[in-house]
């Protein structure tokens, strides 16, 4: 799951699906799906996701963002 950490870990840092996408070069439905896939493995919710531009980490999200792989 190292290549879900990795985007997960991106999307964290920069707070935005769509920015992830851009640093990741691949698309922000790629990177959607990635965080989707990463809680239905986990069974918890992990981002907040709202109207505004950026998201926010829910606890659980806080500790996986903590604990998963950075780029290298």
């Amino acid at each position: 799951m190292a290549i879900g950490d990795n985007v997960f870990w991106t999307v964290g840092k920069l707070k935005s699906f769509t920015k992830a996408a851009e640093e990741l070069r691949i698309a922000q439905s790629a990177v959607s799906l990635q965080v989707a896939t990463l809680e239905d493995f986990l069974g918890k919710k992990l981002i907040i996701r709202s109207t505004s531009k950026k998201l926010t980490l829910t606890e659980e999200g806080q500790i996986v963002f903590s604990r998963s792989a950075r780029p290298t």
